[in-house]
């Protein structure tokens, strides 16, 4: 399904996942749904640790569990994600940076990234007894920020994904931003963009906080959620700090040209 285009050009706007049900005068409360979300996880985390062991749990194995989560999240919680210019990335990989202002972000970019993608995340994580295994024998990158000589070495378990076609996504901020604005970004996802020759494509996502708030611990049902990519940014025709300051710019001009 497509919607007439709020992009320059020729770029789409495209409904990735629409309400399942009527939406009421006002959100309603969602705890019950995210109580229900996080269970389904748990399980599909043993369904894929017991493929992995058995030699089963490859990437493609992956994507087929992180669909069937995304689309139970943005059902269960009756969401529509609208995401504009997927034709961005034209059949390259890329790594994918955005603002990040709710754990709903991430099955958002799942939902909204054509292809593979894989998060780059706080290695505390990973802890977390089967969910954290899973997501990393899955793919996804922990990564210690608190050592950098550690995390740069971690990093390298992101190139390898890249090299099979995954796009990246990596948070600049480093984490939530919980209300406080667009953050100063950290250097070492344009670190890993550079060594790879990678275009960075920049997004703006609108409308999880509302839904699953980090300052107020509210959890609404019924709302609507916009993702929108930005032109890629070439990470080899700029300097280190050229290409922070773009990729910047480029974040917040689709916030304000976004809208729900």
């Amino acid at each position: 399904m497509r919607l007439p285009s709020l992009m320059e050009g020729t770029l789409s706007s495209v409904v990735i996942q629409d309400h399942v049900r009527p939406v009421g005068d006002a959100p309603r409360a969602g705890m019950s749904t995210l109580l229900r979300v996080m269970f389904t996880g748990v399980l599909l985390a043993f369904r894929f640790l017991g493929a992995f062991v058995v030699g089963r749990g490859d990437l493609r194995y992956a994507d087929k569990l992180l669909e069937i989560f995304w689309r139970r999240v943005f059902q269960w919680g009756n969401v529509a994600l609208v995401v504009d210019g997927r034709e961005r990335f034209a059949g390259r990989t890329a790594i994918v940076m955005s603002n990040h202002v709710s754990i709903l972000d991430v099955p958002t970019l799942l939902a909204s990234v054509p292809g593979s993608v894989r998060m780059v995340f706080k290695q505390s994580l990973s802890r977390i007894p089967v969910w954290g295994w899973a997501i990393v024998a899955a793919g996804f990158v922990p990564v210690d920020r608190g050592n950098i000589k550690r995390a740069k070495v971690q990093l390298e378990n992101a190139k390898r994904i890249f090299e099979q076609g995954v796009h990246v996504w990596v948070s600049p901020e480093g984490t939530r931003s919980r209300g406080r604005g667009l953050l100063p970004f950290k250097k070492g996802g344009f670190h890993l963009a550079k060594q790879l020759g990678a275009p960075i494509i920049p997004a703006f996502i609108e409308g999880t906080e509302e839904l699953i708030s980090p300052q107020s611990g509210r959890v609404l049902q019924d709302g609507k959620v916009r993702v929108r990519f930005g032109a890629p940014i070439e990470s080899t025709s700029l300097e280190l700090d050229a290409l922070m300051a773009e990729t910047r710019r480029a974040i917040e001009e689709l916030g304000r040209a976004t809208t729900t």
